[in-house]
């Protein structure tokens, strides 16, 4: 997490590069997937991002995860200027379970107000500990 913080001990490249060699020894880990994708996030690859997104909501079998990156798929969505995909992807979210850790996600939906900008994708980093996003 340090590394993020303090370009001096590497930057975005070198984790990104140190989770896709994680990847290659955990066969098809939605989490490695979905930090990978939060680092393209913070550097505008969002294609890139969406395509991580999409593998990690893929491999993900629980359903919070899921909905995570549902919501992130959601969000990239939005800033790219594709409403129809994103509103596919918040309408997951929405559909997800009524559990306390399925309401997270929906009031993070709702909040949103089907709508995400660029320059707040732009200024989030992953949280390696919990596998989440530190917004600001």
């Amino acid at each position: 997490m340090l590394i993020n913080d303090n370009p001096q001990l590497g930057g975005i490249p070198e984790i990104f590069d140190q989770l896709e060699q994680a990847k290659r020894l955990s066969l098809k880990d939605p989490a490695l997937s979905f930090l990978q994708a939060i680092l393209k996030l913070e550097t505008g690859e969002w294609n890139e991002a969406i395509r991580l997104l999409e593998e990690s909501a893929a491999y993900e079998s629980g359903s919070f995860r899921k909905n995570q990156a549902h919501l992130w798929l959601a969000r990239t969505q939005s800033a790219i200027g594709k409403k129809k995909t994103a509103d596919h992807y918040y309408e997951k979210v929405m559909n997800g379970p009524n559990t306390a850790d399925g309401l997270i996600w929906k009031k993070k939906a709702v909040a949103d107000k089907g709508s995400y900008s660029k320059r707040k994708l732009k200024q989030v980093s992953p949280n390696f500990l919990l596998v989440d996003v530190n917004e600001l």
